[in-house]
């Protein structure tokens, strides 16, 4: 059996199973947390096929080098993002995106990391897996809407990484001021079923939108995301 790789003294996948509920947010406002405490954060965007963090961190092609992989410091925080080109068409089979994700990861001389975040694609797909396979994985970030939709699909995602092994989950429901009564009820029910150390509530707000898309900081208009993992 093959060893799997250890990027950093700790390493955070941020999930959800559906997607655009506010997962890269999460990321990224993490990264950022982790990041004004001190600590040394490395940030991989795995989503590649509908990729948010150079988007969120600012990141524009008139920024790009030569180079085939590229590291950004932002905010604090080293990013390997793509779709650094605006509007970049990326349409790779599973296999190549997870081969493209390991040659970039090797390629970079990364700092010495505290805390290695990847930003995770929908689903529980190839990239999930190879990610399992390949990287000692500590903890898991469930990021849900307070829909029962979302909360199936997070459900999923928490059975994938804990049948392989991941003890560690964090739950973060991304909520409405008007959700309905009876669906928060039906929703708070499905996440029992997850064993987290900690559950964590944001609500969505336009500060926190216009954040992510002009770039800026997320770390202070966030809610703390960082107690669980730094204790």
């Amino acid at each position: 059996m093959l060893s799997k790789q250890t990027l950093s003294k700790h390493t955070i996948v941020v999930a959800s199973g559906k997607g655009g509920v506010g997962k890269s947010t999460v990321a990224s406002a993490l990264a950022q947390q982790l990041a004004k405490k001190g600590k040394v954060v490395g940030l991989i965007d795995a989503d590649i096929h509908c990729s948010s963090i150079a988007t969120i961190f600012g990141i524009y092609d008139s920024d790009t080098s030569n180079k085939e992989y590229q590291l950004y410091c932002r905010h604090g925080v080293h990013i390997l993002p793509f779709g650094v080109q605006e509007n970049q068409l990326v349409a790779w089979r599973g296999l190549l995106s997870t081969k493209v994700i390991k040659a970039a990861i090797s390629s970079i001389t990364w700092p010495e990391l505290d805390y290695l975040i990847f930003d995770m694609p929908p689903g529980t797909g190839d990239m999930h897996l190879s990610i399992l396979s390949s990287y000692k994985i500590d903890s898991v970030f469930v990021v849900t809407t307070m829909s029962k939709m979302s909360v199936s699909n997070a459900l999923k995602t928490y059975h994938l990484y804990h049948r392989c092994g991941i003890q560690d989950f964090v739950i973060v429901q991304n909520s409405l001021e008007d959700t309905d009564v009876v669906v928060l009820d039906v929703c708070t029910k499905l996440l029992s079923n997850i064993s987290s150390s900690e559950t964590i509530l944001i609500r969505r707000d336009t500060q926190i939108s216009t954040a992510c898309d002009f770039g800026q900081c997320l770390a202070e208009i966030t809610p703390d995301l960082t107690s669980s993992i730094l204790k």
